[in-house]
């Protein structure tokens, strides 16, 4: 069970390295211009209270030197008034906004597939109604616009809510962007992503997934990385980044990683598979080292030690990047809490526990 335990911790750490080296090689200067158009797609459903971060955001956003075409609101049948509030704060901005409707399709990516095919920019910003950024977000970003990239993969930290799920967020993100720099993608955030317009149209992500709840980003990167022709690079501007809302509870923490769990199992990319199988294997051996063999063993004090300054390598170059170093603290109690949490999320998985989202019942292939 030692041996295992190391060989396990040693995929681990190569993982969390690798990570780490394409977090600094991503960190480039960018064009002094803005790249290419784009415009904006944000998909909504009873927003109306989470979206005046996201107004506000765009409202104040540098856009001197920024090509947007416009940006389209797509309401997945609200029964809120968030359609009235964007029309409100669309009467006094400097930009295009739109807002259409879903008819009788229902659901998140059909909002997605519905804006994406209405705009005709070269590149396409999706964001999440609840997200919030710096002025400069979008010109640093659009910097990155140009025909050598199909898929960008943007750094997307949550804002508030339970601290263990900043924290995830934070190593999370190194994650994706650092190995993404090396041309190893594995996730992405649908809060915040941005591609090419014709080559969704021509790949078709979401088109057998729409009756499967959530999943979107995924489904759009598995179809990138299956596409020879597709250039899938991160985006890394110090002080630069997106930001979510987290989930206000434990509750919510554990429900949002079944659900992404839930997703990841439907996906079948071996090697994001593998990587996140070693990921929680080496989280869930520190309950081996800690209460199963004597935890002031050499053994176990080496095989702790070496996970912990993992985690904390991984959080410090977020923490840095994202100026978040306050919360280094809350890494002591995480790295024991993280594995208590994936191990009850695999668990309500196996037991295949029902969750909602968005008022809705997630739904599989199984479920439906």
């Amino acid at each position: 069970m030692i041996l295992i335990g190391y060989i396990i911790l040693f995929a681990y750490v190569s993982i969390i390295g690798a990570a780490c080296l394409g977090f600094i090689k991503g960190i480039k200067h960018q064009h002094v211009k803005a790249g290419s158009d784009f415009s904006i797609v944000i998909a909504f459903r009873n927003e109306e209270e989470r979206i005046d971060d996201l107004l506000l955001s765009l409202e104040k956003s540098d856009l001197e030197q920024v090509n947007l075409d416009e940006v389209i609101f797509v309401n997945d049948h609200s029964l809120d008034r968030t359609v009235e509030k964007i029309k409100r704060w669309s009467n006094h901005n400097k930009f295009k906004v739109r807002i259409a409707h879903l008819n009788h399709d229902v659901g998140k990516k059909k909002a997605i597939d519905l804006g994406i095919k209405q705009v005709l920019s070269t590149y396409v910003l999706i964001l999440d109604a609840d997200v919030q950024f710096d002025a400069k977000f979008l010109f640093k970003m659009s910097q990155t616009l140009d025909a050598n990239r199909s898929l960008i993969i943007l750094p997307v930290i949550e804002k508030n809510g339970i601290i263990f799920s900043r924290i995830a967020s934070h190593a999370l993100t190194v994650l994706s962007v650092g190995l993404a720099s090396l041309g190893f993608p594995i996730n992405v955030n649908g809060a915040a992503l941005v591609f090419k317009r014709e080559e969704y149209i021509r790949l078709e992500p979401l088109k057998n997934n729409f009756k499967i709840s959530s999943g979107d980003d995924m489904f759009i990167l598995k179809a990138f990385l299956k596409s020879k022709e597709s250039v899938i690079k991160p985006f890394v501007s110090k002080g630069i980044h997106v930001l979510t809302d987290g989930p206000k509870n434990i509750s919510e923490f554990i429900s949002r990683g079944v659900r992404w769990s839930s997703k990841m199992n439907l996906i079948k990319l071996p090697l994001i598979n593998l990587i996140g199988i070693f990921i929680l294997l080496c989280n869930l051996y520190v309950f081996y080292f800690i209460f199963f063999n004597n935890p002031l063993s050499a053994a176990s004090l080496l095989w702790i030690s070496i996970k912990f300054a993992s985690d904390l390598m991984t959080l410090y170059f977020s923490f840095y990047l994202y100026d978040k170093r306050a919360i280094t603290i809350f890494a002591i109690p995480m790295f024991l809490i993280y594995p208590l949490y994936l191990l009850t999320v695999l668990i309500l998985n196996l037991l295949r526990v029902k969750m909602n989202w968005k008022d809705r019942p997630v739904l599989t292939p199984k479920s439906i």
